[in-house]
């Protein structure tokens, strides 16, 4: 008999389930992380683990208020995949399925239409201008048995928005002056690859989106399709493409992201130290229309 993920994280961990999972993306991938951010906070590597999708990128279990936390670097990318598709997106949600993972942080850099580069936004909708999105959330379902028609009403957890919100306002100690922290905002997904024009960024801009990027429209619809509840940490690393003069934030990239890692990575340690205990006082589990495998929709 094939061993299971639950076998493994068993075997591994001494443990069969975990509520909380925190998904890193580039606002923390200029550090080890909790490594760099937080020394005192223990990690337990866990390797890869096999899925429908293929082997999953090495993940680590951390240990927030005692209480265990699954943490993928930069969305589960495998760094030496050519593949660039959302693979990794469907093998890190069918471990948290796996897992019985109820609740996910996401910490992520953004291009800034309304927010300048430095703000933080905690979008609260978001708009996908790749439908091939759409078909992968589609695939994962029919693979897992889920139905494949979900509401995206509310995507973003309430509960968990007002944690994030409040860990960042928490945390004026760490973060720059300058910083302004937006709570609502429209999350505009493109797909993986180049980079937007500057005439797709006015498009975006005439219907509403506050920050642009690549990766949270799937990990949203893939979180609403398995009952989760889930929260995006945006760090804006530069304007969107024509915006402000076209150029990116100042002292390049890759400095950026050595100098902002360790700050969100303080404050999503910050949010999951009030989240990881929390009672799941929301309707991220009931919203999408499916209880149990039956369609069900509530008049809200």
């Amino acid at each position: 008999m094939a061993e299971t993920i639950v076998d493994a994280f068993r075997q591994k961990t001494g443990l069969e389930s975990v509520r909380t999972a925190w998904i890193g993306g580039s606002a923390t991938w200029g550090a080890r992380c909790p490594e760099d951010v937080d020394p005192s906070v223990p990690v337990v590597p866990l390797g890869g683990f096999t899925t429908p999708f293929g082997e999953s990128y090495p993940l680590k279990l951390i240990f927030v208020e005692g209480e265990p936390v699954l943490r993928a670097r930069m969305h589960g990318w495998h760094r030496n995949n050519p593949a660039l598709d959302y693979s990794h997106t469907l093998q890190l949600f069918y471990i948290f399925r796996e897992l019985g993972v109820q609740q996910i942080l996401v910490d992520a850099s953004v291009g800034g239409i309304t927010a300048k580069p430095w703000d933080i936004v905690v979008p609260d909708d978001f708009v996908t201008v790749d439908q091939f999105t759409r078909y992968e959330a589609r695939r994962f379902a029919a693979a897992v048995g889920l139905r494949r028609q979900v509401r995206l009403a509310q995507p973003f957890c309430p509960r968990l928005r007002e944690v994030v919100i409040a860990a960042v306002r928490q945390s004026g100690d760490i973060l720059p002056a300058h910083v302004q922290l937006h709570t609502r905002g429209v999350y505009f997904n493109t797909p993986l690859g180049p980079f937007e024009t500057a005439a797709e960024i006015r498009s975006f801009q005439a219907q509403g989106a506050d920050v642009v990027g690549m990766t949270l429209a799937m990990e949203a619809m893939l979180a609403r399709l398995n009952r989760m509840c889930l929260v995006s940490l945006d760090i804006v690393a530069n304007w969107a493409e024509g915006l402000e003069g076209g150029e990116w934030i100042e002292g390049g990239m890759d400095q950026f992201y050595e100098r902002c890692a360790v700050p969100l990575g303080i404050v999503g340690l910050r949010a999951l130290t009030a989240a990881v205990r929390q009672a799941r006082a929301c309707h991220c589990a009931d919203i999408a229309g499916v209880v149990d495998g039956v369609a069900k929709f509530p008049v809200e």
